[in-house]
């Protein structure tokens, strides 16, 4: 048995909107698109874990800067994207451009290994067009997308609190709602797909995407697509609102180990009932993935595991500092061949740390005693 648990919804189901009945016949358009594939949270594969993919902190814009996946993860989380990752991402083999709608789309930061996709995807108007671009939700404030949603609405003339569709009625123009994200086989898929946006400063959006994969396919390319949708919408006639969807193959080389570890236990270790029995580890671009495997005690039911929290290994360094969760976003806890626990998850290092501390602890707490904790050496 796996499990998996969301900490944070990505995108709230139902915003509220002025128009009730248009909400709620937009919201179940969307969620029908009986053509396509789009993935979204349930309960599944894996333990979604903190890093999620909403952007709520600052940004450092730059004049005519377009955004990437450092910028994303810098000023949202900390978290720095490992430099072999950071060179894959900036030398992206081009890739060709799409038009759909009036909005050109082209994806221009991409990376693959046998445990995640990730994309990033501009989208603008063509030289000369005049239009705002926004993500799916228009009858959101332009504030709700932080600090990046506020320097739009400075750039714009318009108040943060105004909705996207109301600054485009302000300004008299044509409002383009886009969405830009990845769609893999099912066959290669972990758990949900995981996105957000950032607004660049000179109009155009970046969309992210992550895909977690079951490491299923190991080397070679991922086949994959990207699902486009673009909504234009009359500012002075918000019922006039053309919808266009479309797909943009994508092959990504996926990225293999470059080194792999086999930790030290010097001391029997456990924790929340589980005894921990090896730990393993493999460098990749994206960072250090560490598998870890438990073996649970006295007769402990995977029932009752489940009862004492959002139980998960957690990293720090020699000198007791939290590693950062890594891209993918998620942490894999199986259950399948209990007693036995199987888990796995993504630090962003660019090499492997020759000590490192595991404390098997409840993610939840905040706080309370804390968990016993084992240092580990190679």
């Amino acid at each position: 048995m796996k499990r998996s648990m969301d900490e944070l919804n990505l995108r709230d189901a139902f915003r509220p909107m002025p128009d009730a009945c248009r909400a709620a016949l937009m919201d179940a358009a969307r969620s029908v698109r009986e053509e396509e594939k789009m993935k979204r949270f349930t309960f599944r594969t894996v333990l979604i874990v903190a890093l999620v993919l909403i952007l709520t902190t600052a940004a450092a814009l730059a004049s005519g800067k377009i955004f990437g996946w450092t910028d994303f993860f810098g000023s949202s989380y900390g978290t720095q994207v490992p430099k072999a990752a950071q060179e894959i991402m900036q030398h992206t083999e081009k890739q060709q451009s799409e038009t759909l709608g009036g909005v050109i789309f082209t994806p221009h930061e991409l990376y693959a290994d046998k445990h995640i996709v990730m994309a990033a995807i501009e989208g603008r108007l063509p030289e000369g067009e005049k239009g705002i671009v926004c993500s799916e939700d228009y009858y959101d404030p332009i504030y709700a997308n932080g600090e990046n949603g506020r320097a739009v609405a400075e750039r714009l003339g318009v108040d943060p609190a105004t909705t996207w569709i109301d600054a485009a009625r302000q300004l008299n123009l044509p409002l383009y709602a886009v969405e830009a994200t990845l769609d893999v086989p099912t066959e290669y898929t972990e758990s949900e797909m995981m996105f957000d946006a950032m607004y660049n400063e000179d109009g155009s959006i970046t969309y992210f995407s992550v895909q977690p994969l079951n490491g299923k396919l190991e080397s070679g390319n991922l086949d994959c697509e990207i699902y486009l949708f673009v909504t234009k919408i009359n500012p002075e006639n918000a019922d006039e609102k053309p919808e266009e969807r479309d797909r943009m193959a994508l092959s990504i080389p996926l990225a293999t180990p470059t080194e792999t570890i086999a930790y030290d236990l010097k001391e029997d270790y456990v924790s929340y009932g589980m005894k921990l029995d090896s730990v393993y580890g493999e460098l990749t671009p994206a960072g250090l993935y560490l598998y870890a495997d438990f073996t649970a005690q006295d007769d402990m039911t995977v029932e009752q595991y489940y009862e004492k929290g959002q139980v998960l290994p957690m990293w720090f360094d020699e000198k007791g500092q939290y590693y950062d969760f890594g891209m993918n976003g998620t942490y894999i806890l199986d259950t399948e061949d209990w007693p036995r626990m199987h888990t796995m998850g993504l630090i962003s290092v660019d090499s492997i740390p020759d000590t490192l501390v595991l404390a098997l602890e409840d993610d939840n707490l905040g706080g309370g005693e804390p968990a016993p904790r084992i240092t580990l050496t190679k």
